[in-house]
């Protein structure tokens, strides 16, 4: 036996049973090897960590906010301004509340951000992704430390837990490591006070779980039931009495409930907000009582091979992992618990119902994939030494579970080269556990299978040259250049403008043909404020506000990016600055100066032009006229968004102190320039149109219109009831008796292994203008599922009449309509509109992270209304008394004034949270307590 050989030897025959020490320093010089080989391929891909949907779009923005706020906190101690935390934040959306909007400022390894140069924070933002995957595979050798597993088991267990597929989702959800690093530290807590310990091992990390992420949390507490019941039988055995058992359980369970409560300030905001979300109290998303039978069979080559199998199911253990597992169970009578976490957590697969309760009762997703990840990776620990030395059966066993795994290969959709890959992995592995070796080498060689596994599944997963996620990566060095310089955003820094304002961007939205998309929350970056925003904590009063005014860029509910030309809706919203292609391809909304430029820019190579408008809505101007809420939801899209520049849209119950207020009219009272159009159709290409239904037999078929527009006016495609639907193949090639049998067993064949689209999009454009207006939606079955089915879709201003407009399918299928019209406005009377609500705007506007002031004086009692996102959290005193803050025109805020001259002044809290630190004070108080108590020598008896 050599002396490396011998080394392995003493090292896990050294105080057998025990980890000891050495298990984290074999664990962290592995590490980055393994890393190395599985994470590369990322950079050698040309890209970074950073997702170009979630990453780009919402956590790395994040990060730099975050740095950016922390640092306006310490700038405003040291110039004297004292301790001023900002509670909302203006360049979010319409206005957003900090503390649950931005809840990744609770991740304390974001804290970093702070001292961070905003140039090379994308590289840190990728480092801190890798050191989330190092603390995973740490918290996880010390359960095992703490379980008393094997030292070889502990640290390829910990690789395998940090590297497997449920780790690597961590190159897109940046936040969606923290169940992973946090929860083995609340088992191992667990452990400790089964053994005799103290609890602050498992009140601590509980309660930074839930200070971190409320989500992740719920998924932990359900977990732990079935854990501590079982464990707790399992160890205190044979003296356990029921009555032992509940005090144990009541033991728990209050620890339990003291780290919730000492994370009450960051939990009851966040469920203050939760509470709020019509995405969270609807549930539009439908839950199917089965998966799809492509989905059943993903699982089996998702165990073997990363890849998403749907839902949100990432797994990818390899075949060392399986071979454990066939080595599990094929031992009679021993580690039974285990045998049965493993059964259970991989049933909890099988149902959908069991993703949408984990999921807080909503849509159906598989994000607690974590915990059965910790199940596997135990299980590797746990079985290690076994395959390292197996016997004779256990050979038998393994090669029979390779064998019947390579019977899945012979199934055509199964084939595919990240499972043939994940296969002959499979094989090297059980080459290496089968094969005669010396003693010791099984230690080192079994290291060497788990590296060949992880390698091939980062390489199928992450390779872009393999079709891995990497090609969705931000190209690598373009992390914050994306954000700042290389975003058509990045434009509007040129206004130079000191009032306040809004931009827009138009139909530059992902997916719209833009050469540069534009990027959601990239205006929280640059410090600059526009319609855009994407969160899954999000303001459902202003979601509510563009579903009512059916914007076609809004399907999701938590995400918008602009208000695709619609010049009433941008008059009401203050932008005065537009970002235009100049490429021709971009026609300006009404009102915006194409003559005379602000100014023009390349960026990225393609020509941009910043123009400016003279009827943008200043942030709060009074309003002498109110309708009721009924009233206008009375009225169609079109006109709503007229009505809103005319008057005050109030709540139907709401009443006004006497002499203070807008005065009530009717709908009738207003004045509409939108005229409704009737259609036939002209042409069709590769689709069928009748009685609202248009069948579209390839994608890009195409619907053409005839109608009569109007010169110098808007013109709109409403669409209304919109809903959509795969088709089969064999649906699409309609009757089938003529073929003969080949084909329709050909046709069945098709059927079979069909997968329809969940997502599918319309675009529209006129031969008037060169503008093209869009609709992106979901199927209700789909979690980016909205509630929505109505839109009005802009397809630009035009000096000529438009007579025809043509629509453009995605998807093949069935598109259904309740209604399909075409409506013009003009825009003779807006002027007008615009002109009186300047007229009467809030002057002096001072503006903090916590409020606004400003004056105004009205020549009659009106109602001042806020361009600024409602929320229960504004407060507002006008002359020195408090008035009530109204929500008006659904989304936004309003206070009522008499006649006269007034000083108006706001101030905003986050609801729930005076509550919520509260709770967190008592539940430090009872936590001292506590270690007094704990503190305090025991009686002898």
């Amino acid at each position: 036996m050599g002396r490396f050989e011998h080394a392995l030897v003493s090292w896990e025959d050294r105080k057998p049973g025990r980890t000891g020490r050495g298990c984290y320093h074999a664990y962290n010089v592995l590490f980055p090897l393994f890393a190395l080989i599985v994470l590369a391929w990322v950079p050698l891909s040309g890209r970074e960590l950073i997702w170009n949907v979630d990453g780009l779009n919402q956590y790395y923005p994040f990060f730099v906010y975050e740095g950016q706020w922390i640092r306006s906190i310490v700038s405003g101690l040291f110039s004297g301004g004292g301790l001023q935390v900002p509670l909302w934040e203006w360049c979010s959306g319409y206005g957003a509340d900090v503390a649950t909007t931005f809840d990744v400022f609770l991740d304390p390894l974001n804290l970093v951000s702070a001292i961070t140069p905003e140039a090379i924070s994308e590289w840190v933002f990728q480092l801190l992704v890798v050191f989330r995957l190092y603390l995973a595979g740490l918290a996880f050798t010390h359960y095992c430390r703490v379980r008393g597993e094997s030292r070889t088991g502990t640290v390829l267990g910990a690789l395998l837990y940090a590297l497997c597929g449920a780790g690597l989702t961590v190159v897109r959800w940046s936040s969606g490591l923290h169940a992973l690093i946090l929860f083995p530290l609340v088992l191992a807590g667990a452990e400790r006070m089964l053994q005799g310990r103290r609890p602050w091992g498992y009140l601590a990390p509980l309660a930074l779980l839930a200070i971190t992420s409320y989500y992740f949390t719920f998924m932990a507490c359900v977990l732990l039931v079935g854990y501590l019941a079982v464990r707790v039988v399992m160890t205190q055995r044979p003296n356990l009495t029921a009555a032992r058992f509940m005090r144990w359980f009541a033991a728990f369970a209050g620890l339990t409930l003291l780290a919730l409560a000492l994370a009450g300030f960051a939990i009851v905001p966040a469920v203050s907000a939760l509470a709020n979300m019509g995405r969270v109290v609807e549930k539009s998303t439908v839950v199917p009582l089965l998966y799809s039978g492509d989905y059943y069979l993903g699982l089996l080559g998702g165990f073997l091979s990363t890849h998403d199998v749907g839902s949100d199911t990432y797994q990818g253990f390899g075949g060392l992992a399986l071979l454990a597992i066939a080595l599990l169970f094929a031992r009679r009578g021993e580690n039974r618990e285990l045998k049965a976490c493993v059964c259970v957590l991989g049933a909890f697969f099988l149902v959908p119902a069991v993703g949408s309760f984990f999921n807080g009762l909503n849509y159906a997703t598989n994000r607690w994939a974590w915990a059965f990840a910790l199940c596997v990776a135990l299980v590797v620990a746990r079985m290690a030494p076994a395959l390292a030395r197996p016997r004779t059966l256990d050979r038998r066993v393994l090669v029979a579970t390779a064998a019947a795994y390579a019977l899945l290969l012979l199934v055509p959709s199964f084939r595919t080269e990240a499972n043939v890959a994940g296969f002959a992995a499979l094989l090297a592995a059980l080459a290496i556990v089968c094969a005669p070796r010396p003693e010791a080498a099984p230690r080192a060689l079994l290291a060497c299978a788990l590296a060949i596994c992880l390698g091939v599944n980062g390489l199928y997963f992450l390779a872009a040259d393999e079709g891995g996620i990497a090609g969705g990566q931000v190209p690598l060095g373009m992390g914050y250049a994306k954000l700042t310089s290389a975003s058509a955003d990045s434009v509007a820094l040129e206004a130079n403008d000191g009032g306040w304002w809004r931009y827009d961007a138009g139909l530059s939205a992902p997916g719209s043909g833009a050469p540069v998309a534009r990027i959601r929350n990239n205006s929280l970056v640059l410090g600059l404020e526009a319609p855009d925003f994407y969160n899954s904590i999000y303001n459902d009063g202003v979601d509510a506000f563009h579903t009512e005014l059916a914007v076609a860029g809004d399907d999701i509910n938590f995400s918008y990016v602009s208000l695709q030309g619609r010049s009433d809706l941008m008059s009401l919203l203050g932008v005065r600055y537009y970002v235009q292609r100049a490429d021709g391809t971009d026609p300006a909304p009404y009102g915006f100066d194409e003559a005379h430029p602000v100014a023009e820019k390349s960026v990225m190579g393609h020509p941009y032009r910043l123009l400016k408008s003279d009827s943008a809505m200043p942030l709060a101007f009074a309003l002498d006229r109110a309708i009721s809420r009924s009233d206008y939801l009375s009225l169609d899209a079109a006109k709503r968004q007229q009505a809103l520049l005319q008057a005050v849209v109030l709540e139907d119950d709401a009443s006004a102190a006497e002499g203070a207020g807008a005065t009530r009219v009717s709908a009738a009272d207003l004045a509409f320039e939108d005229q409704t159009h009737e259609v036939a159709v002209e042409s069709t290409q590769g689709a069928t149109y009748e009685d609202g239904r248009v069948i579209a037999q390839v994608p890009g078929a195409s619907v053409t219109l005839r109608f009569e527009g109007r010169p110098a006016s808007d013109t709109y495609l409403c669409l209304k009831g919109l809903s959509y639907r795969a088709l089969k193949p064999s649906e699409l090639a309609g009757d089938t008796q003529g073929m003969s049998w080949y084909q329709r067993a050909n046709l069945l064949a098709q059927d079979l292994a069909f997968k329809g689209s969940d997502a599918y999009a319309l675009s529209a454009t006129t031969d008037a203008s060169a503008g093209t207006g869009y609709v992106t939606n979901y199927v209700p079955s789909d979690h980016m599922y909205g509630g929505k089915d109505t839109w009005l879709v802009s397809l630009g201003y035009a000096d000529e009449a438009a007579h025809a407009v043509t629509i453009t399918f995605s998807e093949a299928g069935e598109y259904d309509f309740d209604a399909i019209s075409v409506q013009t406005e003009t825009h003779e009377a807006r002027a007008d509109w615009v002109a009186a609500g300047q007229a009467r705007a809030l002057e002096g506007v001072s503006r903090s992270g916590s409020g606004l002031s400003g004056t105004i004086e009205v020549d009659q009692p009106s109602t001042l209304l806020f361009s600024v996102a409602y929320s229960t959290g504004w407060t507002a005193v006008v002359d020195g008394n408090p008035v009530e803050v109204r929500r008006a025109d659904t989304g936004f805020m309003a206070i009522d004034l008499t006649k006269g001259h007034h000083s108006v002044e706001l101030r905003y809290a986050t609801p729930g949270l005076a509550e919520g630190l509260a709770v967190s004070g008592v539940a430090i108080l009872a936590t001292a307590a506590l270690a007094v108590a704990l503190g305090r020598p025991r009686k002898r008896s």
